[in-house]
């Protein structure tokens, strides 16, 4: 075992002490948030500068919603600061076609599964960007759920780095050839949920379900009900493909964001109270909406650009 589960910076979450400063100073309390969860990046930053190699490789794995994308764009940036040029390579590019992906017992495809990847592809991209600087990646097509005819040229100078993110990226299968001092693992999710008091009432991963449940319904034209008959598969494939990859990691980093529940509060309850019935009824559902109601909120139009919950509400 690499690293210890507990092993990440912990932030405010209970609920009184959020409302009291989304209320008192909402424009500090973001900053200061902010300011920290940069400083859990400068130090994976710092970790990756001991890795030996010309080509050092990150990757960068983590369940749903964990904010991978923008985590990876804002290390690059911290990357180039340090004068270390950085590209960033995700595993989504590397989906097989539905046709080719494996089947749940009830027959729908399984994107939950790595194989559901092209890992053969996956392994030469990345050897060729290791070995000869160079390569052509695939870039797929969501909306026809195709490889798209075009394809991504990089060439890399000396002393770069790739930074590879997915939700597969720590499984050995995608780095079971890449030189091992060359690589740094790293794991992101949400790490903790609310607390009002002594209980939790809001759970890690109840956090990132709101997060996509806005997500999806912003970016990716899904209603609520979709992404609540989605969210069980989601889960079960996070248990039996991701999260036993934990303790290989380096380094883990919590994503969780103490504000985020202020923003997320309105676009979450209108989209809570789309379900109707059905929200009524799920008394998940209906403990969620409670707890919702009970914060303190805060307009996305103060979100900093370049946070991960940009990639969630916009």
């Amino acid at each position: 075992m690499k690293n210890s589960d507990y092993n990440y910076r912990e932030y405010e979450n209970d609920l009184s002490a959020i409302n009291r400063n989304a209320s008192v100073s909402p424009e500090s309390f973001i900053r200061q948030v902010e300011k920290e969860y940069r400083e859990s990046l400068e130090q994976a930053a710092c970790f990756l500068e001991r890795r030996t190699g010309d080509i050092r490789i990150v990757m960068l794995a983590g369940p749903s919603s964990s904010g991978k994308t923008t985590t990876a764009r804002n290390l690059m940036e911290i990357l180039r600061q340090m004068g270390l040029y950085s590209i960033d390579v995700s595993l989504d590019d590397f989906y097989k076609t539905r046709e080719n992906s494996p089947v749940l017992p009830d027959g729908r495809p399984d994107f939950e599964s790595p194989e559901a990847l092209d890992i053969p592809q996956i392994d030469r991209c990345l050897l060729d960007l290791m070995q000869y600087h160079r390569s052509d990646l695939p870039i797929f097509d969501f909306s026809t759920h195709m490889p798209s005819v075009k394809r991504r040229h990089i060439e890399l100078p000396e002393h770069s780095v790739v930074i590879v993110e997915g939700l597969h990226a720590l499984n050995p299968i995608i780095t079971r050839d890449l030189p091992e001092d060359s690589l740094l693992r790293v794991y992101l999710s949400v790490k903790q949920g609310i607390q009002d008091g002594e209980r939790e009432v809001l759970s890690p991963n109840d956090m990132r379900f709101l997060r996509r449940l806005v997500r999806d319904y912003q970016f990716r034209d899904c209603p609520a009900q979709k992404t609540l008959d989605f969210w069980p598969d989601v889960m079960a494939g996070e248990y039996k493909y991701i999260k036993p990859f934990r303790p290989i990691a380096d380094l883990n980093i919590n994503t969780f964001h103490s504000y985020e529940i202020s923003v997320l509060r309105e676009p979450a309850l209108a989209l809570l109270n789309q379900l109707g019935e059905k929200q009524e009824e799920n008394d998940w559902l209906s403990s969620i909406k409670e707890v919702l109601e009970k914060v303190h909120p805060l307009s996305r139009n103060l979100i900093p650009e370049d946070s991960i919950l940009k990639e969630f509400i916009g």
